[in-house]
């Protein structure tokens, strides 16, 4: 009995479990058969809204279709018409009259030459000025003193006339001794300005170490140097020009000396003679001698000072002539060693930025930038005279060295 209980409760578990089970089933079925059916709701009132479209898209395909054929007939009407008024007109009237008669023009409707030249021209004038103003705008070589003055934020102490080849030719010398070969010209008569501007540039007169430099190569140094130690020279006074270009020595070529001893040797500890006599009277010179492997390094030794200060009690001046700044520590040197600085400009090749940047460099060096000389192609600077040759007019200075003579004896 009890395994009769056991079982009977096992069946009717069972039972509940099926009918659960085919409740849960018959619920489902249910639920899918009315989703389905809201689908196809869904459907059919989609299809109801077409079928609405398409009925009043047809209707007003009919109007017009209704149209062209009304316009159809209206044109074939027309036809019609136009065919029998030509019937009625006949064969003889000509519905084509001349207005003017063709005529072979005399030139050709294109191109037209007259117009293209005067646009052409006018084109070019504008880019012509255009191109003008853009390089103008763009180029920065100083040309006047102001501009000069300006960059550097010190005066300019002379301004020196370019001299063309063929005065210097005539003079015998090159730029550099014009100023002894001919002192009446107009060059030798700006570094005596220049001389009488450094007498008064200080207190104590002119500078006893005066040091010479320039932005760039090529723009007149070495000849400035040389011109001014002249001028001294031919007021009395004891010069002494230094080669100081241990790189690219040129003095002993403008003077026709020897270069085998010179300023290398000195800060090498050479007791040899150093300096050399020239042709003019009271100017010495100390080339550069044999070039030095470390050129800095020997410049800024203190050998260089105690040369300065050893030639500076046997002269009156001592005139360094260095090389460029740019690019090269040498002129800094230099400048600090001197006692003034002079920067020397050439009118339309010197760049305002170079120019700014050496006057930087020269101050961060402790240097006395005394002032600047302004090389100028107007060959009109120093007209004025009594008596004195028209100046010459050429223009095609470039800095030029050329051998002095041998010095004549006495």
């Amino acid at each position: 009995m009890q395994q009769l209980r056991r079982a009977l409760a096992e069946l009717e578990r069972r039972l509940r479990q099926e009918g659960t089970a085919i409740g849960r089933a018959a619920r489902a079925g249910a639920a899918a058969r009315a989703h389905q059916e809201a689908r196809l709701a869904e459907r059919g009132d989609a299809v109801r809204a077409q079928l609405r479209d398409l009925q009043v898209l047809g209707s007003g395909y009919r109007v017009l279709e209704r149209e062209v054929a009304d316009h159809q007939e209206r044109h074939d009407a027309l036809l019609a018409r136009v065919k029998a008024l030509a019937s009625a007109a006949g064969p003889g009237t000509n519905p084509i009259a001349i207005v003017d008669r063709a005529q072979v023009p005399r030139a050709p409707y294109r191109p037209d030459l007259g117009k293209n030249l005067s646009l052409a021209l006018a084109l070019g004038l504008l880019g012509g000025v255009a191109l003008a103003l853009v390089r103008e705008s763009r180029d920065d070589r100083l040309r006047t003193a102001h501009e000069v003055q300006r960059h550097t934020g010190v005066p300019v102490l002379a301004l020196i006339p370019q001299v063309g080849r063929g005065r210097a030719a005539r003079a015998d010398a090159g730029p550099a001794l014009l100023t002894w070969r001919d002192p009446a010209s107009p060059l030798a008569e700006a570094f005596r300005t220049l001389r009488t501007a450094l007498v008064f540039a200080t207190p104590a007169g002119a500078p006893r170490v005066m040091h010479f430099a320039s932005a760039a190569p090529h723009e007149g140094k070495s000849s400035a140097a040389c011109a001014t130690a002249i001028a001294f020279a031919a007021a009395g006074s004891r010069v002494l020009l230094i080669d100081a270009d241990l790189r690219r020595p040129c003095l002993h070529q403008v003077f026709g000396l020897s270069n085998a001893v010179g300023l290398s040797d000195g800060l090498t500890g050479t007791a040899a003679p150093l300096t050399q006599a020239t042709a003019v009277a009271g100017l010495r010179v100390l080339t550069s001698g044999p070039p030095p492997t470390q050129p800095v390094e020997r410049l800024a030794g203190a050998r260089m000072g105690d040369l300065i200060a050893d030639l500076g009690g046997q002269f009156d001046h001592l005139i360094l002539d260095g090389p460029p700044v740019m690019g090269l520590a040498d002129a800094l040197v230099l400048a600090h060693l001197a006692d003034a600085t002079l920067l020397v400009v050439t009118a339309g090749r010197t760049r305002a930025g170079a120019l700014a940047e050496t006057a930087q460099r020269l101050r961060s060096a402790d240097a006395n930038l005394l002032g600047t000389l302004l090389i100028t192609p107007d060959d009109g600077v120093s007209r004025y005279g009594y008596g004195a040759a028209a100046p010459d007019t050429g223009r095609d200075a470039v800095p030029h060295r050329q051998a002095l003579p041998p010095r004549r004896p006495g």
